[in-house]
């Protein structure tokens, strides 16, 4: 997923479509009662807001550069395996 809008300016629409996509992300994979950790500086991942709010906080504030892998959203870190367990039925 390319992450590369959180270091541009808030006022671009890549910025904008950027924001749009993580929201869309994070409730998907990471909301409770229909509300996520928002990762604004002034919330700081502590407290938990609806779509409109965190929309509101990353446009009057920037997403934080570092914030790259979406842990706390749902997202895997990329060296996380998920294996799948199978039996397999081998003839003697």
């Amino acid at each position: 997923m390319d992450k590369s809008w959180i270091t541009m300016p808030r006022n671009s629409p890549a910025y904008d479509h950027g924001v749009r996509n993580f929201i869309e992300f994070a409730f998907q994979h990471g909301s409770v009662n229909d509300m996520i950790l928002c990762p604004c500086p002034k919330c700081g991942f502590h407290k938990h807001k609806t779509r409109a709010e965190v929309y509101d906080h990353l446009i009057c504030k920037q997403f934080p550069k570092g914030y790259t892998i979406w842990y706390l959203h749902g997202e895997l870190h990329p060296q996380q395996t998920n294996y799948v367990s199978s039996s397999v039925d081998v003839a003697s």
